[in-house]
């Protein structure tokens, strides 16, 4: 990368709203029912990313992502340049979209990154804008700056390596339980002589975390009443085992030339023991290191395929993966049972994953996770994306986390002329049976302008919206009917 292939870009939408979230909060007159009432007129939201390379081994990237409340993006999320198109559009263009828009708190990131053959460093300062504009007593937390440097350097006239993680950030709010945290985590690491046919490894460290806590006013109204200079001790020892087998086959057909089939079993044991931690703050997951001391196994399988495309040039292409993966606990399998009902249960689910992109356009992926010890399928994640192109879009998920989600969302949009395509979108909760969201479009696309008309509801309104757009200088006409 260098910086011809630097790319940036910045949306924005701004409206003045004569109306304002209705009361009390709770109600059904409250918008999405939140809890949280709108107030303001001028409301916007600010979206943008940019990528830019100084060097093959320097970058810096940003994201930028500011709403003027907790429901302009519900509001407007199937618009032309809602939510949903944003998302596509910066996912198309940087390989990442948009945090969901159902979250109310946005975040804007910024990260400079650098690296070496033996080095990686990095900064980044990370805003969080809460949507809600609430006064609650906790703020949200403030990422300024996150500094962090990891290193892997061989130890002269030996097989050993020493590895090396370091961490020092600055979580800072007004209001609520701010910190500095610096985490050093060396480790050793060294080769197990296991002969031509396997690969392993063995490595074991300790890890120091020191912390200088602030409140913000020294009274413990934030709920804080520990010390201000805090530490913890965590030390681990992790061992894994590998091979590698691969077959490939040439059944020279027309348009596949080779397949391959790498199978890549492996088998390791981890032990981690955290120290005490109970008396330190907690704001991410660096804060609770879960207490480990398991087996664990994968078999993972990748498929590769190459030869000759329509056109007769030569590809070469992952086309899938399919794993499976478990552990197993000793703390739980040698824990003391409290009663003949207390059941140790040492094996964790069994975790599927299957992905398959048989055609350039079409992508497939199945995940689930099975529970041993009698109650089947716990939760379970089938993706499927057709794109070909802007015009011939089919997307199709469906979520299901027993006792909890059974979600299905359909996307879809196909021409019916050169000019003229149609687009359908619906997301239905199956676990309590109703649809939350549908919408309907037609898109008429000339050379030079474009104008789409959609209809949509969902729990609060429907909405007819035209959208008249000129190619190459934007949206100049937009007419919503809400509350149809």
């Amino acid at each position: 990368m260098n910086a011809a292939d630097s790319l940036f870009t910045m949306q924005g939408s701004y409206l003045h709203d004569r109306t304002s979230d209705q009361g009390p909060p709770g109600s059904a007159a409250d918008y999405r029912q939140d809890g949280v009432l709108r107030e303001i007129h001028d409301r916007y939201w600010l979206r943008g990313k940019g990528d830019h390379y100084f060097s093959d081994r320097l970058a810096l990237r940003a994201d930028l992502d500011i709403a003027s409340d907790q429901d302009f993006i519900h509001e407007y999320r199937d618009s032309v340049a809602g939510f949903d198109q944003s998302n596509r559009d910066f996912l198309r263009s940087f390989n990442r979209g948009l945090e969901e828009g159902t979250l109310e708190y946005r975040e804007s990131i910024l990260q400079l990154a650098g690296r070496s053959n033996l080095n990686l460093a990095g900064l980044e300062m990370r805003y969080v804008d809460d949507a809600r504009r609430s006064n609650s007593a906790v703020e949200a937390v403030q990422t300024l700056p996150r500094l962090a440097w990891s290193s892997r350097l061989p130890l002269a006239d030996t097989d050993l390596a020493l590895a090396w993680d370091s961490e020092y950030l600055n979580y800072y709010r007004d209001r609520g339980v701010s910190y500095q945290r610096l985490d050093l985590f060396p480790r050793l690491i060294a080769p197990l002589p296991v002969g031509r046919f396997l690969e392993g490894t063995v490595g074991g460290g300790l890890r120091e975390t020191v912390y200088r806590v602030d409140t913000d006013d020294g009274t413990g109204a934030s709920g804080w009443t520990g010390a201000s200079a805090l530490n913890r001790n965590a030390w681990d020892i992790e061992a894994n085992l590998a091979t590698i087998l691969a077959r490939e086959f040439q059944p020279d057909w027309q348009y596949l030339k080779s397949f391959t089939h790498l199978f890549r079993p492996n088998i390791g044991y981890q032990y981690l023991d955290p120290g005490e931690q109970s008396d330190l703050p907690s704001l991410d997951n660096t804060d609770r290191l879960e207490a480990a001391n398991r087996f664990y196994w994968q078999l993972n399988n990748y498929f590769q395929a190459a030869g000759l495309d329509r056109a007769g040039r030569p590809y070469a292409r992952q086309i899938g993966h399919f794993k499976l993966s478990q552990s197993y606990d000793l703390h739980e399998a040698h824990r003391q049972s409290s009663g003949p009902t207390d059941q140790r249960q040492p094996f964790s689910d069994l975790n599927f994953d299957l992905e398959l992109a048989p055609a350039s356009a079409l992508y497939l992926r199945y995940q689930t996770a099975f529970d041993m010890y009698g109650d089947g399928a716990i939760s379970y994640l089938l993706q499927t994306r057709y794109h070909k192109d802007d015009r011939h879009n089919l997307q199709f998920d469906y979520n299901y986390v027993r006792g909890t989600a059974r979600d299905l969302a359909v996307s879809m949009q196909f021409p019916f002329t050169n000019e003229l395509a149609w687009r359908y979108t619906t997301t239905i909760s199956l676990l309590e049976d109703h649809t939350s969201y549908e919408a309907f479009s037609l898109l008429y696309t000339p050379h030079c302008w474009a104008l789409e008309a959609t209809v949509s509801a969902d729990s609060e309104d429907r909405r007819l919206m035209l959208v008249f757009t000129l190619s190459g200088i934007g949206k100049a006409l937009e007419i919503d009917q809400s509350g149809l």
